[in-house]
């Protein structure tokens, strides 16, 4: 086997590693987006409730904003989380990224110069 045709092999092996970083990015930023969503819908307040008159409407609108903080708790602690995830996931995209590219350009230089 020659160079050009290892280097050809580790070529195909970089893209599909690329290929998977790439697809593990699009995962984690995809919910980590579900996730943005879903605490900017929190942030627009019912609008069921001003029907409700005098002390109903308080009440309701106080048990909204108790539920609506605790959900807010957990989505920010799950978007802490998938913030994490996706920064790792960019790194590791972007050393393949690195990786492959490298690989093209020995390929490219290998099949000028044999």
């Amino acid at each position: 086997m020659t160079n050009v045709q290892q280097v050809g092999e580790l070529q195909v092996l970089g893209q599909l590693m690329l290929d998977h970083r790439l697809a593990g990015l699009r995962k984690a930023a995809q919910a980590k987006a579900q996730s943005e969503a879903a605490l900017a819908a929190l942030a627009r307040t019912p609008t069921g409730m001003a029907g409700l008159a005098g002390t109903s409407g308080a009440l309701a609108e106080l048990a909204y904003q108790r539920w609506a903080d605790a959900q807010r708790s957990e989505i920010n602690q799950a978007l802490a989380r998938q913030t994490h995830d996706w920064l790792v996931a960019r790194d590791a995209a972007s050393t393949a990224f690195g990786k492959a590219e490298a690989l093209r350009k020995l390929s490219e230089k290998l099949r000028k110069n044999p």
